[in-house]
C-alpha cells in the first residue's frame, strides 16, 4: 500500500511513499500545505496504521490535528514523532 501525496483533491504531487522510510524522506520535501491537507482528513493516520501496522505513530500523528499545527511546525512534529518512535538514523 502506497502513501501518494497530494495539496488537494485530485492535485497529486507525484511523490509515493512504499515504506516508512520513503515517507518520512518525503515528509522533509512535500509542500507544508500537502502535509496539512492529509492531516485533516486522516490520511496519515490511516496509512501509519495500515500500511505500517504501527497504530501508536498512527494516534501520534492524529493527535496532532488538534494542536492545530501548520506550516513548519506541523512538518516538524510529525518528523519528531517518526523519530521519538524510530530514530532518524535507522530510517535513512
Amino acid at each position: 500500500m502506497t502513501f501518494n501525496f497530494y495539496v488537494n483533491i485530485d492535485k497529486p504531487l507525484g511523490f509515493s511513499a512504499s515504506t516508512l522510510a520513503e515517507f518520512y524522506r518525503y515528509i522533509k520535501q512535500v509542500t507544508s500545505d500537502s502535509i496539512e491537507f492529509h492531516l485533516f482528513r486522516g490520511d496519515l493516520e490511516k496509512w501509519l496504521k495500515e500500511a505500517v501496522n504501527d497504530s501508536e505513530l498512527s494516534e501520534t500523528i492524529g493527535g496532532l490535528r488538534t494542536e492545530e499545527l501548520k506550516s513548519e511546525t506541523l512538518r516538524k512534529a510529525i518528523l519528531k514523532a517518526i523519530d521519538d518512535k524510530y530514530g532518524a538514523g535507522e530510517l535513512l
